[in-house]
This record gives C-alpha cells, sequence and structure tokens, in this order.
C-alpha cells in the first residue's frame, strides 16, 4: 500500500481519471526500503457494492539500484575521459552522423556540445596540412579495406591554439560484410607529440655536439704548441676538460641551454683563481645549447690567460665580467660580454693573447669563435694596467632568453 503521504494524490488521481500509475517507496520490516512500481485501477460499484482498486504492483529495487549505479559509473567514467582529454564516439556510415560521450567537442575540440554532428566537421576543423591523409583513413574503414580506423592530426581550436588528436576506432559489419557504424576514441596527444620531437631533437643535437666536440679536440691537438711535452699535455688536458664541462651543463640542463653566469662561475672555478679578485655583473641570460661550448672555450682560452699572464697572475689584481644584451627598436640586438683585467702592470713582452704579435692557440680560438662560429665581433685591448676584451654576438641566434627591458635599450 502507498504511504500516507502519496494517498491523497492517488485518491485524487482515482477520482479525475478512474486509474493511478507510479513508483512508491515503501518501508522493510527490517528498516529497509523497496520501490514498487503500481498500477491501480478504480471500479466504480453498483447498487450496494462499494468502489473497489484494482492494484498491480511489481518490485523494481533492484532495477532502480542498477540505474543509480550505472548512472555513478558512467559519470566516473566521463570524469576520467575529460581528464585524460579523451573522447569516445560512434561514427554510422549510413548518414555520417557522429555522437559521443558528452563534452567531448569542449575538451578536445575546444567548441560548443553538438557542433561535432558529421564526418566532414573533423575534416572541417583539422590542420589543412592533414585533411589529406585523414580523409585516405575514413575512406579507406567506409570502403571496407580494413576494420581498423587511425589517423593522428592536428586542429586548429577557436582560440588559435593547435593540438595534436589520435583517432583510434573499430569497425563493425552487417551480416553482407558492409561497414555499418564504426567506434572508437580520440585522444589529445599534443604533450606525447611534443615528448617525441623533444627526444628527436635531442638525440640530433647530442650528436652534433659530441661531432663538434671531437673537432674541436682535433684542433686543440693540431694547433697547440708541442714545444715542451709537459705543456703539451696540460693544454690539451685544460682545454678537453673546459669542453667536457660544458657538456656536462648541457646534459644537466636537458640539452635546452646553459644559464651564462653558472658557465662563467664554473669554468673560473676550475681554474682554482681568487674569487674575492672576481667580479661578475650581469642579468639572467640563457645561451642556446648550441652556444654553451663555444662560449666555455672563449671563457677557458681567456681565464687561462689572465691566470698565466695577465692581472690574475699575481696577488692585487683582478677581474671584472660584465654583460648586457642590448636592442634598438626594429634592430637585431647584441650580447656584449665585456672582461676587464686591471691591477697589474703588464710585461712588455709576454706570450699567448698579452703580445699580438705573437698570436697563440688561445688568440686564434677566441677570435675563431667569436668572428667565424658567432658571427660577432672582438676587440682585444693590451693595456699598462691589464687587458680589455670586448665581444658582441647576435642575441636572437645565440640566446634564448633575455630581460625584457633589453627589448628597446640603446
Amino acid at each position: 500500500m502507498a504511504g500516507q503521504g502519496a494517498a491523497p494524490a492517488i485518491a485524487a488521481a482515482l477520482a479525475r481519471h478512474g486509474e493511478w500509475s507510479g513508483e512508491l517507496r515503501q518501508r522493510t520490516r527490517t528498516d529497509g526500503e523497496v520501490v514498487v512500481l503500481c498500477r491501480m485501477v478504480l471500479r466504480p460499484g453498483t447498487g450496494d457494492r462499494p468502489d473497489t482498486v484494482l492494484e498491480a504492483m511489481m518490485d523494481v529495487t533492484a532495477l532502480r539500484q542498477a540505474e543509480v549505479a550505472l548512472r555513478e559509473s558512467e559519470g566516473r567514467v566521463l570524469r576520467a575521459l575529460a581528464a585524460a582529454r579523451v573522447g569516445a564516439w560512434e561514427w554510422d556510415l549510413s548518414n555520417g552522423r557522429v555522437t559521443g560521450s558528452p563534452g567531448r567537442e569542449e575538451v578536445l575540440y575546444g567548441r560548443p556540445a553538438g557542433f561535432m554532428r558529421h564526418a566532414s566537421d573533423i575534416l572541417t576543423v583539422a590542420h589543412s596540412d592533414d585533411r589529406p591523409a585523414l580523409a585516405e583513413a575514413m575512406r579507406r574503414v567506409q570502403q571496407g579495406e580494413t576494420e581498423d580506423y587511425e589517423a593522428e592530426f592536428r586542429i586548429l581550436r577557436p582560440d588559435g591554439v593547435q593540438r595534436w588528436l589520435r583517432s583510434l576506432g573499430r569497425a563493425t559489419t552487417s551480416a553482407d560484410g558492409s561497414v555499418r557504424r564504426v567506434s572508437g576514441v580520440s585522444i589529445d596527444v599534443t604533450e606525447q607529440r611534443a615528448v617525441r620531437e623533444r627526444g628527436t631533437l635531442l638525440a640530433r643535437e647530442v650528436d652534433h655536439r659530441a661531432k663538434n666536440a671531437l673537432a674541436v679536440v682535433q684542433s686543440v691537438l693540431r694547433l697547440s704548441s708541442m714545444e715542451e711535452p709537459r705543456a703539451y699535455a696540460a693544454a690539451v688536458g685544460a682545454r678537453v676538460s673546459a669542453l667536457s664541462r660544458a657538456h656536462s651543463l648541457l646534459a644537466q640542463e636537458g640539452w635546452d641551454g646553459a644559464d651564462l653566469r653558472l658557465l662563467i662561475e664554473r669554468e673560473l672555478a676550475s681554474q682554482e683563481l681568487d674569487a674575492a679578485a672576481v667580479t661578475l655583473e650581469g642579468p639572467p641570460l640563457r645561451l642556446a645549447p648550441t652556444a654553451v661550448q663555444p662560449m666555455a672555450m672563449v671563457l677557458h682560452e681567456l681565464a687561462s690567460n689572465a691566470i698565466r699572464h695577465g692581472a690574475l697572475s699575481r696577488p692585487g689584481g683582478r677581474l671584472q665580467i660584465t654583460w648586457q644584451p642590448r636592442r634598438r627598436k626594429g634592430e637585431d640586438g647584441t650580447l656584449r660580454l665585456i672582461w676587464q683585467e686591471t691591477g697589474v702592470p703588464m710585461p712588455a713582452a709576454a706570450s699567448g693573447l698579452v703580445a699580438p704579435e705573437h698570436r697563440g692557440f688561445g688568440s686564434r680560438v677566441i677570435a675563431a669563435t667569436v668572428r667565424g662560429q658567432f658571427g660577432g665581433a672582438l676587440a682585444l685591448d693590451w693595456t699598462t694596467d691589464g687587458m680589455h676584451c670586448e665581444i658582441a654576438i647576435p642575441l636572437e641566434r645565440w640566446l634564448t632568453t633575455w630581460p625584457a627591458e633589453a627589448a628597446n635599450s640603446a
């Protein structure tokens, strides 16, 4: 029987329409609850016979519990699909209509619900370069050439963002072998594509850097002075170590370049010089991967010369290294790095960088790297107080980040 809350409404419906149907929730003796599907029909009485109500009831508790569980399960699946940027779909080949999981248009395509109703809509939002391959994948499964549908393509969202999607499906055929529908999923694989491309670029970069390092080592071996075997071995070892430190720094940074200050600090630390005699000044700048090892060689040669012949070869000498990006509006910018040694009178005759008329391997490395490899400018000035070196290299090619204030600086 109906509970007291539903009884007045049921009685009114019987009096007005002669019948009532609906669900009732009833308590059990064990304080549980059952859901009953009920239909009641009023049979009017005649004469002395009173009105009677015929009732038919069916316990649908298990059915309703299953429906609740199904809705909860569907909700979990939909949340999981949205979190994973996955959309489930079904393509009816008889009319081209596409249906799928709620929210897939918003999550994958950045479009409102109901936008992707036809297979042609997918071609519309696909990148123009990827449409031919996507259309061919659709045609092959439509013509029954394959049961498996697979395509990876770019889509352009309304906000201008480009994403990569991967669609996988399986065809369902009718008794005559014709394809009726294709069911599958579409997955946002933008991040995975980026990782793959990053891995490819990384492998190429490692290969390039290794070949470049070997070429530099060959140059070091060929051009370093062999007049004194011990000095030759020490010079070669030091230069190869400089390359090795740069290589390690690149690996530490994921082959994504390196901070200029950190590169300078590591090279100076390797020379075991007095840190109090050195001043570094400049904004955070990130060198491009291709610039790290060449810059390391330049810094190594400058530091080695300062210790052997320059301001750091005796007490009282000082070294100041400053760097600053400069770019005028509408022009390509440059990175200016200044190496200024002071505090120690320079000898009248020396080797290496100090005596231009006797340029050693270090001088040639610096000049070839700055002018030839960086495409920059180099100015060396030997004063009575120390060496002054100024280097200017292009920003855009050799740096990946620089301060915003450098954009329109003088």
